[in-house]
């Protein structure tokens, strides 16, 4: 998206995996050009935080990219929006 500032928004953004709460009402918002940190220590979240910003893991409440809703997204208009650079770097064929 050339020319257009990108904004991150979640809003109540809360995960849950099995019967598991991970992450409760988080509330953040990223904009390009600001330094934004996501610090804790090992086990409370990070990475469930940014997949669920980035819509690989089901969540409750909401995350928008530049206003769009993340979860009412097609997964190309998805793609062109985001990048997601895994921790685990092994490739599966």
């Amino acid at each position: 998206m050339t020319g257009s500032v990108m904004r991150l928004e979640a809003r109540s953004l809360s995960v849950t995996l099995g019967r598991r709460p991970i992450l409760h009402h988080i509330d953040l918002i990223a904009e390009a050009g600001d330094l934004t940190v996501i610090a804790g220590p090992n086990g409370s979240g990070k990475t469930t935080l940014m997949r669920a910003l980035s819509g690989d893991v089901p969540y409750g409440g909401e995350v928008r990219i530049n206003g769009e809703a993340v979860a009412r997204l097609a997964p190309w208009r998805l793609a062109e929006l985001r990048a997601v650079l895994p921790q685990d770097t092994a490739l599966a064929f």
